[in-house]
């Protein structure tokens, strides 16, 4: 299911150069429109996925590995409004990058540079207490709810729950036992192309 996520590159593209795209359509031509993607981050590239705004799913990938440094074009683009989606497989983890409304026009040649902090991080939580886990919740440290449980079932002693996906930023984390006193962890920062632990008891 395609969910709309990290909206707020689309506003940054000039400020932050996070991952940024720019049409030269008078040096390059193509039959439809084309997308050229450069990786400028540390970590290979393993998944690109275009799909019309429209469409609910993400669709096939269209990439099997650009490693750092690198770039590839992908060309006979149908014209048309686009959500884009990056992938980076870790050892850990998966992270990703998104742009959404995508504009691709006959014979555009745009260009998307992608970065380190272009991607999500993700969190991992370690059950180091003899209880069960019933509840995870993560939210954005400026969140006013603890918003649903993250977890679809119990996570027992010595056992793990990994969240991924999560734009970098500080966050919340409320763990719900089955037995005693919730614990509370404030602040804990999520940074892109990271997995970070936390270990509850």
């Amino acid at each position: 299911m395609k969910t709309n996520k990290w909206r707020k590159l689309i506003v940054l593209f000039a400020a932050a150069v996070i991952l940024s795209f720019s049409g030269c359509g008078d040096d390059f031509f193509f039959v439809g429109g084309a997308i050229e993607l450069n990786n400028q981050s540390d970590m290979a590239i393993d998944g690109f996925y275009l799909a019309p705004v429209d469409q609910t799913s993400w669709g096939p990938d269209l990439l099997s590995v650009l490693d750092p440094d690198d770039y590839v074009i992908f060309g006979g683009i149908h014209p048309d409004d686009y959500d884009v989606k990056i992938r980076a497989s870790g050892e850990f983890s998966d992270y990703f990058s998104y742009v959404y409304n995508l504009s691709v026009y006959e014979g555009d040649y745009i260009v998307l540079n992608v970065y380190n902090e272009s991607f999500t991080g993700s969190l991992e939580i370690r059950n180091d207490a003899s209880a069960i886990i019933t509840g995870v919740y993560v939210v954005s440290a400026s969140a006013s709810t603890w918003g649903a449980n993250q977890a679809s079932s119990d996570i027992g002693p010595s056992e793990t729950f990994h969240l991924t996906d999560l734009d970098p930023g500080l966050y919340d984390i409320r763990i719900v036992w089955d037995s005693g006193p919730d614990s509370f962890y404030y602040d804990r920062n999520i940074e892109s192309l990271t997995l970070t632990i936390l270990n509850v008891d």
